[in-house]
C-alpha cells in the first residue's frame, strides 16, 4: 500500500487537527479528510509528532491519548518508532527505517499525558543503540534494531536528551519564564541535571522521588516557574517533588518528600 504524503497546509494550527484528525482510526493521517491517506488511516511518524507535540497546540489531551495508545499497535516495536509502517516495499532510507530525531515530540506528548512506561520505552531504545555502538546512528533499521547509517549525528543525541527534558522534565519556558511539568519513571528516580543554562543562569535541577503530581521549589522556595533570570552567572538551586509536605527552609526536599 502507498499513500500519498501528507499535504502541506498554511491553516491555522486548531484547523489542522481537524483536517487530519481520523476520529475513527485515532490518529493524525498522511493527508486531510477526504485523501488516501485518510481513508486508508496511514501513520507517518514525523507528521504525527508535530500533531500531537504539546507545544504546536494542535492536538487536544483526548487526540494525544488516542494517538499514544494507537502507537504500538502502528508504528512502534522494541527497537523503535517506523516511519513510514505504510510502506511495505523494504527498508532503505526511510522505509522500514527508525529515526530518533523525529520521535522527541513523541516524547513530549507521553510525559504531558503522564505515560511514565511508553516514556521509558522511548529511552530504553536510544540506551540500547549508545551502550551497542558507543555513538548515534541517524538511521535504526525497524525489524532487525541495526545501526546502520552515518554514526555520530549530534541531532539524534540532541533529540535523546530532549526526551529527558522535554519527556521526563517537562520542560517548558515561555515569556514568563521555564517551568517544569515532570512525568518521572520510578527507574529515573533522584535524576539530576548539572549546570543547565536558562538565559543567564546555571540552573541545578534536582527530582526527589517520582511520579506526574509535585512541587517545584527555589532555592528552598516554592515556585511556579523560573523567571527571566538577568544577572549573569547565577546559580540557582531548583528542583521537583511529589506534593506530599511543604518545603524546608534548610534542605532543598525534606526527606519525607522520598518515594
Amino acid at each position: 500500500m502507498r499513500c500519498p504524503n501528507r499535504q502541506t497546509s498554511q491553516a491555522p494550527k486548531g484547523l489542522n487537527g481537524y483536517l487530519y484528525w481520523n476520529e475513527e482510526a485515532g490518529i493524525f493521517t498522511t493527508g486531510p479528510e477526504g485523501s488516501r491517506g485518510y481513508k486508508e488511516a496511514c501513520w507517518e511518524t514525523a507528521g504525527e509528532e508535530a500533531a500531537i507535540w504539546p507545544r504546536f497546540g494542535i492536538a487536544d489531551s483526548n487526540q494525544r491519548r488516542r494517538a499514544l495508545d494507537n502507537l504500538p499497535n502502528v508504528a512502534m516495536n522494541e527497537f523503535g518508532v517506523d516511519v513510514f509502517p505504510y510502506r511495505k516495499d523494504g527498508p532503505c532510507h526511510f522505509r522500514g527505517a527508525a529515526w530518533v530525531a523525529w520521535t522527541a515530540g513523541i516524547a513530549e506528548a507521553a510525559g504531558r499525558e503522564g505515560r511514565l512506561h511508553l516514556l521509558q520505552q522511548l529511552i530504553a531504545q536510544q540506551v540500547r543503540q549508545a551502550v551497542l555502538h558507543k555513538t548515534f546512528f541517524e538511521v535504526i533499521d525497524y525489524k532487525s534494531g541495526r545501526s546502520w547509517r552515518w554514526p555520530g549525528q549530534l541531532w539524534d543525541a540532541t533529540a535523546f536528551l530532549s526526551y529527558f527534558y522535554f519527556g521526563v522534565l517537562g520542560m517548558q519556558y515561555d515569556e514568563e519564564g521555564l517551568r517544569l511539568s515532570p512525568a518521572v519513571p520510578r527507574v529515573l528516580s533522584d535524576m539530576e541535571v548539572d549546570d543547565f543554562r536558562y538565559r543567564n543562569a546555571l540552573l541545578q535541577i534536582r527530582v526527589k522521588g517520582w511520579g506526574t503530581q509535585g512541587d517545584m521549589v527555589l532555592d528552598g522556595k516554592p515556585v511556579k516557574n523560573v523567571p527571566p533570570i538577568s544577572k549573569a552567572s547565577t546559580r540557582w538551586r531548583f528542583g521537583w517533588g511529589p506534593r506530599r509536605a511543604p518545603p524546608s527552609e534548610n534542605s532543598l526536599f525534606p526527606r519525607e518528600w522520598r518515594s
